[in-house]
């Protein structure tokens, strides 16, 4: 059947100028799929500001704080972590609308986000996300109120499957870097399943190739990660 949706965590466009908003717009109104859009750290901290209102004008609405949208078997629930002229982003503001989101489903939950949780309460790579501690605190009370709930997040460019606070999550890698990808969900009444899948066209494949030996060919074994980070089965808590 096909996509249904489609999902941009953060950084659709570079820098919050009007000609980059224009290339957006010009992709996704051509699109089949109602585009679900979540600010990150390039639309609020490079360019401009005003990047919701420069966004609207180009006919884009970005997710301000927290929105649902209600899918057969599933609820999305888009975050803005970005901050105002910052790259770093915070989830602390957004827990009691999540932790709403979250406890009103009727089924199961995706979380989307553009900044992603650290593995540790300090940044143990580039760039830095959402420290451990915080980000612990804020799944914990999404989960006492549906343990069925999985999250995924963008900004890093890099692909990594693990478990935070009993909650999955996946960070999925840029599609403007190699190898170049973009992360599809199959939702199923006992789980979800995540497969990643390169953009294909050659054009852009010569772009993706050249970027793999960014910082000195480091970047080519970093992003990738295992297939086990890309490609996954998750199944819901039974009872």
């Amino acid at each position: 059947m096909g996509a249904e949706r489609l999902v941009v965590k953060g950084d659709l466009v570079d820098a919050n100028h009007a000609s980059a908003w224009a290339l957006a717009s010009d992709l996704l109104t051509g699109s089949p799929l109602a585009p679900t859009l979540l600010p990150g750290n390039h639309e609020l901290a490079h360019g401009d500001q005003g990047a919701f209102a420069r966004a609207r004008q180009h006919g884009l609405e970005l997710v301000s704080e927290v929105e649902t949208l209600d899918v057969p078997g599933l609820r999305i629930v888009g975050m803005n972590s970005a901050i105002e002229d910052r790259d770093v982003g915070r989830w602390g503001h957004l827990r009691e609308a999540a932790v709403d989101a979250v406890g009103t489903a009727e089924g199961p939950a995706l979380l989307l986000v553009h900044h992603h949780p650290q593995p540790a309460p300090v940044p143990t790579h580039f760039p830095p996300g959402i420290d451990s501690v915080s980000a612990r605190r804020f799944l914990r009370a999404v989960t006492a109120t549906n343990q069925s709930v999985m999250g995924s997040s963008g900004h890093t460019h890099r692909h990594r499957f693990r478990e935070l606070a009993g909650v999955p999550w996946s960070e999925v890698g840029s599609t403007k870097d190699y190898p170049g990808t973009w992360a599809g969900y199959v939702v199923h009444e006992g789980g979800i399943r995540q497969v990643v899948r390169r953009v294909s066209d050659i054009s852009c494949l010569r772009w993706l190739d050249r970027t793999r030996w960014a910082a000195g060919g480091a970047w080519g074994l970093w992003s990738p990660g295992r297939l086990s980070d890309r490609c996954f089965t998750h199944c819901w808590p039974s009872g």
